[in-house]
């Protein structure tokens, strides 16, 4: 589990305000937060992930990543080779994810934030990366687009002016997908995140709320649900969340609630942890065998799709639909 980072400016911005014995409490409710994070993300990514990594090539300073379909379902056909090394097959699961990483923890985000004290905005921001990789697939840079991250802060902490260049307001960074980009921690203080690794030469940063890209996708989504033969990625990442949200809603809710379980004492908390984990595995995986049971079948294109909107309605549960409850109402 990750060490908790020691935030300086937090510290000294919490004190400021006399809520210096709020620090340590809130610093471990971050850590046990970002936990739950890079947990949903990576178990998502290693079990869903939907090619296959062939081989990663340096070349005038860039790692050429190349991938492939799968021509068989993940039990028969893994992501990449056993000697791959931990470091690149990382960098190959998280390239180009960091969009994706946001929408699958933004329900959870929510739901902590309904009954925590926290507050929480989504960065898109240009970052230096310590490794520049490239997709041989499609061309992409991971130095090109935006990177998206979550800032969050304790909700009893004053806000400061937000301001572009670097922004201000004192919090921690959390960054899913920061293997991507050659980054170790997946959470940092915010002061330390921009000194270190912000691009000020780029314009374009943004601050948004809550949501953006979460509501972003499911607006297009009202009218058309996805499509598993047209819009595949779509409606992988669609039924991919309403697992996460019933696995993890509903775990957390069994433990008490939001407030409860990030209070838990270190060894009951760690119990939960690996419980959780072991249900998102679990449960992603049944899916996963049930998504290449529609793939590898050879079904006509008609039966597949209504195959495919029928597993995605088993999966319209109570943890998912009230954990995107509380995401609608950020705007309404």
């Amino acid at each position: 589990m990750p060490v908790t980072p020691t935030p300086t400016g937090i510290i000294e911005a919490l004190r400021s305000c006399g809520d210096k014995g709020r620090a340590k409490q809130w610093l471990q409710f971050l850590s046990r937060i970002a936990e739950v994070v890079n947990l949903l993300f990576s178990t998502e990514r290693e079990v869903m992930f939907n090619h296959r990594f062939i081989k990663g090539e340096y070349a005038k300073g860039v790692h050429n990543l190349t991938y492939e379909r799968p021509s068989a379902p993940a039990a028969q056909n893994p992501f990449c080779d056993a000697g791959v090394d931990n470091t690149t097959k990382l960098q190959a699961l998280y390239f180009g994810q960091c969009v994706h990483s946001v929408i699958l923890s933004t329900p959870l985000l929510v739901y902590l934030s309904s009954d925590c004290d926290i507050r929480v905005r989504e960065y898109d921001i240009y970052v230096n990366p310590q490794v520049i990789t490239r997709s041989t697939n499609t061309g992409t840079l991971n130095n090109f687009p935006v990177h998206s991250i979550f800032f969050v802060a304790p909700s009893f902490l004053p806000v400061a002016a937000i301001g572009f260049e670097p922004f201000k307001d004192p919090g921690m960074i959390l960054d899913p997908s920061a293997r991507q980009m050659g980054f170790k921690e997946t959470i940092s203080c915010a002061a330390n995140y921009f000194s270190n690794k912000f691009n000020s030469r780029r314009e374009g940063h943004r601050s948004r709320p809550l949501g953006t890209h979460l509501n972003r996708i499911k607006a297009g989504l009202l009218n058309s649900p996805p499509s598993f033969c047209n819009n595949n990625s779509e409606f992988r990442q669609e039924i991919s969340l309403r697992v996460i949200c019933n696995a993890v809603y509903e775990e957390i809710e069994r433990w008490g609630g939001p407030r409860v379980v990030v209070s838990l004492e270190a060894a009951v908390w760690e119990h939960f942890f690996d419980t959780l984990r072991a249900r998102l595995e679990r449960d992603l995986r049944q899916l996963r065998v049930r998504v290449d049971d529609l793939e590898f079948a050879g079904l006509r294109i008609e039966d597949m799709e209504d195959r495919a909107k029928d597993l995605m309605s088993q999966y319209y549960q109570g943890g998912y639909r009230n954990m995107m409850a509380l995401a609608s109402d950020l705007y309404s």
